[in-house]
Protein backbone atom coordinates (compact mmCIF):
# COMPACT_ATOMS: atom_id res chain seq x y z
CA UNK A 1 0.00 0.00 0.00
CA UNK A 2 3.09 2.09 0.22
CA UNK A 3 3.78 2.09 -3.02
CA UNK A 4 -0.02 3.10 -4.20
CA UNK A 5 0.69 5.83 -1.77
CA UNK A 6 4.00 7.05 -3.12
CA UNK A 7 1.94 6.73 -7.05
CA UNK A 8 -0.89 8.80 -5.59
CA UNK A 9 1.04 11.89 -3.50
CA UNK A 10 4.59 11.76 -4.67
CA UNK A 11 5.45 14.61 -2.45
CA UNK A 12 4.40 13.16 0.80
CA UNK A 13 6.04 10.70 3.33
CA UNK A 14 3.92 7.52 4.37
CA UNK A 15 3.55 9.34 7.46
CA UNK A 16 2.11 12.29 6.31
CA UNK A 17 -0.28 9.97 4.25
CA UNK A 18 -1.25 8.05 7.31
CA UNK A 19 -1.79 11.10 9.62
CA UNK A 20 -3.62 12.59 7.35
CA UNK A 21 -5.94 9.41 7.43
CA UNK A 22 -5.97 9.19 10.40
CA UNK A 23 -7.08 12.30 11.37
CA UNK A 24 -10.08 11.79 8.56
CA UNK A 25 -11.12 8.65 10.40
CA UNK A 26 -10.83 10.57 13.79
CA UNK A 27 -13.35 13.40 12.96
CA UNK A 28 -15.51 10.92 11.03
CA UNK A 29 -15.97 8.70 14.40
CA UNK A 30 -16.41 11.75 16.38
CA UNK A 31 -19.08 13.30 14.27
CA UNK A 32 -20.59 9.36 14.31
CA UNK A 33 -20.60 9.08 18.14
CA UNK A 34 -21.93 12.91 18.62
CA UNK A 35 -24.96 12.27 16.45
CA UNK A 36 -25.73 8.89 17.68
CA UNK A 37 -25.29 10.71 21.24
CA UNK A 38 -27.74 13.50 20.75
CA UNK A 39 -30.27 10.63 19.35
CA UNK A 40 -29.94 8.53 22.48
CA UNK A 41 -30.35 11.83 24.74
CA UNK A 42 -33.49 13.22 22.54
CA UNK A 43 -35.29 8.95 22.84
CA UNK A 44 -34.14 8.68 26.70
CA UNK A 45 -36.37 12.33 27.08
CA UNK A 46 -38.86 11.79 24.66
CA UNK A 47 -39.48 7.75 26.63
CA UNK A 48 -39.10 9.86 30.02
CA UNK A 49 -41.77 12.57 29.25
CA UNK A 50 -44.37 10.17 27.69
Amino acid sequence: SSVFAETMFPDRSDFEYDYETLRTTGVVLAAIMFVSGILIALSKSRSSLS
